[in-house]
């Protein structure tokens, strides 16, 4: 089955290493990509060598509309006699691109989603397209099938790698405990109930550090509350987390401010990595259970995450246990190589007709 995956500048900004890790798996379940990408992507990292054996074509992102037609040809013109069997659209900025192809070659089309916001926004059934989506968790898939016929949604969950050991995050709370805010600078609530917590623990726990993700629409604003909160001398900013892998999975406790809806890699890699994880109620992410996999805050009641917080220093076995199970979620849902199983069997359900036609789908949406 040749599958042929575009993929949008947001996505490969911010997940080129788990869509490198799904091209990878594919091959090994048997498929022949061909990836589309926008022009100008790094094609000489390591992770791209990691991937050469799938051909890639580049494209330009942004066209006037009387150039889509000529965009459009030159990438079909690529694949030569080799047409793909189905197209996979990752990143929403190549939702257009990706439909205009899947017409044109008359190929099934699954769109890739993996935040709420999507499901409301993705295209509804229409005439000369066969298609399924893709829904990145249960939440999602619910929400969709109130859009779409519910046989053309099926649940991918997102897959990372497992680290092949943890260590104890407890061992030397006494000495440090360093804190990852993780988040889109979206919700100020949120951020301004959190940033109160860390002043008053600071107080108590002085040996508190913190990485504070600052990477979106308000993210000056939540640097203002961690300098009202005169927190900035025991604080560091990062702009991006996934490019942070390494030392985000090496703090000892990861806070999540906002209910973002959107699955991110870097907290799957966070709980493969044993990182106990606070985070604010968000019912899209079904992988964060209370009291199993996370310590969940239910509102934004600072006593609520001061005690969330002061549970996991104070109770290093409920800490540890908090890591496990959640490191265990991780290695038995979100492998990398079942996503890519997953993903590869729906596909072949997509091309050998497990889909309906958006025209005999559109009156049921």
């Amino acid at each position: 089955m040749h599958v042929a995956i575009i993929i949008d500048d947001e996505r490969l900004e911010n997940e080129q290493a788990m869509l490198n890790r799904l091209c990878v798996g594919l091959i090994d379940e048997g498929a022949w990509l061909t990836r589309i990408v926008p022009e100008g992507s790094d094609v000489h990292s390591e992770s791209e060598r990691a991937v050469a054996l799938a051909a890639r074509i580049e494209y330009p992102l942004s066209v006037v509309p009387w150039m889509r037609s000529q965009r459009r040809a030159r990438i079909i013109e690529r694949f030569e006699k080799s047409l793909p069997d189905a197209l996979y659209v990752c990143g929403r900025n190549a939702w257009p691109l990706a439909t205009e192809l899947a017409i044109e070659l008359k190929r099934p089309l699954a769109f890739d989603l993996w935040a709420m916001s999507l499901a409301g926004r993705v295209p509804r059934p229409r005439a000369q397209l066969s298609a399924c989506y893709i829904a990145a968790t249960d939440a999602i898939a619910r929400n969709l099938r109130r859009r779409v016929p519910a046989d053309l949604v099926a649940v991918v969950p997102i897959g990372v790698s497992m680290p092949p050991e943890t260590r104890d995050v407890t061992d030397h709370f006494a000495d440090v405990i360093s804190v990852a805010v993780i988040g889109r600078c979206r919700n100020i609530a949120g951020y301004r109930v959190v940033a109160r917590t860390m002043a008053i623990l600071a107080e108590q726990f002085p040996q508190i550090q913190l990485i504070v993700e600052l990477d979106g629409p308000r993210e000056h604003e939540v640097w203002r509350l961690f300098r009202v909160q005169g927190l900035l001398q025991r604080s560091s900013s990062i702009v991006r987390a996934h490019a942070h892998r390494q030392l985000l999975c090496q703090c000892d406790i990861a806070v999540l401010p906002e209910a973002e809806g959107e699955v991110r890699t870097i907290l799957l890699e966070l709980m493969a990595a044993g990182v106990p994880i606070v985070a604010r109620d968000d019912p899209t992410l079904g992988l964060l259970v209370a009291g199993r996999t996370a310590s969940i805050v239910k509102d934004l009641r600072i006593d609520s995450w001061m005690d969330a917080m002061r549970r996991i220093i104070s109770e290093p076995q409920f800490a540890r246990q908090l890591a496990r199970n959640s490191r265990a979620w991780i290695d038995q849902k979100h492998r990398s190589s079942r996503q890519a199983h997953d993903l590869f069997l729906t596909l072949e359900r997509t091309v050998t007709g497990g889909t309906y036609r958006f025209a005999a789908a559109a009156g049921r949406g």
